[in-house]
């Protein structure tokens, strides 16, 4: 179940943003540590979040940035939350270090292709000696900067989690794939203009948030 978690939070929790250029969603499918889950990430204005199924569960991931993350499980009625402060906490006890990474630059190739029906434009984006590929809507997509980048590649891993402060969508700024060598595949398979009420990105009255645990990002220890 952790592992579960794991891949939910630090894969798709992507890139910063202030002011949406597109309303919407978008449905991707989804590659990474070998499992392959469908994800439809929702945006209004400022708000973001995305729901996918996994292991027969109905999750819906709420990013309230700075200060949460909240996954509810529907099917059980369930939520849990993911509180940043507590996160940036246990890593100050345990001494672990801030993800420090090297942006060395961002190439716009001039290659473009169609994806989901919509016109994309490659990028390539060499971090710490890696290389990672980004196709971008032509139609809605923001100026790539490191600022963006740096946001994106370090919440692929814990220590980039405590760094982050900004509300996180892949859609909010036109990306419609991301390939991270082997290991991460994302590709935008439908796109809808179609947005959510503001409500969709709350939690229900009827659902109780309770912490994640400590290995996770919350205030219980886990076993």
């Amino acid at each position: 179940m952790k592992k579960i978690l794991l891949i939910i939070i630090a894969t798709f929790c992507l890139l910063g943003i202030t002011e949406a250029k597109f309303s919407g969603s978008i449905k991707y499918e989804v590659k990474a540590d070998g499992s392959e889950i469908t994800m439809t990430n929702y945006v209004t204005g400022d708000k973001s979040a995305i729901k996918l199924q996994v292991s027969g569960m109905n999750i819906k991931v709420l990013y309230q940035m700075p200060k949460r993350i909240v996954m509810i499980m529907e099917d059980q009625n369930m939520a849990m939350e993911l509180d940043i402060a507590k996160v940036k906490e246990l890593a100050k006890v345990q001494g672990a270090e801030e993800s420090k990474l090297d942006i060395k630059g961002i190439k716009k190739t001039g290659k473009t292709k169609k994806i989901a029906g919509q016109e994309a434009e490659e990028y390539e984006v060499t971090v710490d000696n890696e290389i990672i590929t980004l196709w971008v809507s032509k139609e809605f997509g923001d100026k790539l900067d490191n600022d963006k980048i740096k946001n994106l590649m370090q919440l692929t891993d814990p220590a980039g989690m405590r760094n982050s402060t900004d509300e996180l969508s892949l859609a909010s700024i036109g990306i419609l794939a991301m390939y991270k060598g082997t290991a991460v595949s994302i590709e935008a398979t439908e796109v809808s203009n179609e947005a959510k009420p503001l409500d969709f990105f709350e939690v229900p009255a009827n659902i109780t948030v309770m912490p994640m645990p400590t290995g996770i990002g919350g205030g219980q220890d886990s076993n």
